[in-house]
């Protein structure tokens, strides 16, 4: 199986809210931020085999990437763009569940990436 490529998903502006809210979690909890790095390269190595207790389906083609850091939840949402790119919408963590409001807005964003990609893609490195 071919490794899985990892992109995030790119604001008109240029913003990219992976990697705010990953320097927001930085500042708290830099071993949380390593846990996720760590995911992040399970789902590079699994794609689309990857399995509980490490993702989850939410709805309409939206996952979340699962892990917890001292007792806190963590969720990446994230979803597929052809048959092994992974477009990282956001970050969460989470409370019981993740959010209406967050899932509703990985679908948009998943919408305009699949009718803009080239607009919406971040394809380098982020530096956290």
């Amino acid at each position: 199986m071919p490794e899985t490529e990892v992109y995030f998903y790119q604001e008109d502006n240029g913003d990219i809210p992976f990697k705010e809210w990953l320097n927001i979690v930085s500042r708290m909890e830099k071993r949380a931020v390593q846990k996720c790095l760590a995911h992040i390269e399970l789902l590079k190595k699994y794609g689309n085999e990857l399995r509980r207790p490490h993702v989850d389906y939410l709805k309409e083609g939206i996952y979340e990437l699962r892990f917890s850091y001292k007792r806190t939840p963590y969720r990446i949402l994230y979803f597929f763009h052809g048959q092994n790119v992974v477009i990282i919408s956001h970050g969460v963590k989470k409370e019981k569940e993740v959010l209406v409001g967050d899932i509703e807005k990985a679908l948009q964003r998943k919408r305009k990436v699949e009718k803009y990609p080239k607009k919406y893609i971040f394809r380098e490195k982020i530096d956290v």
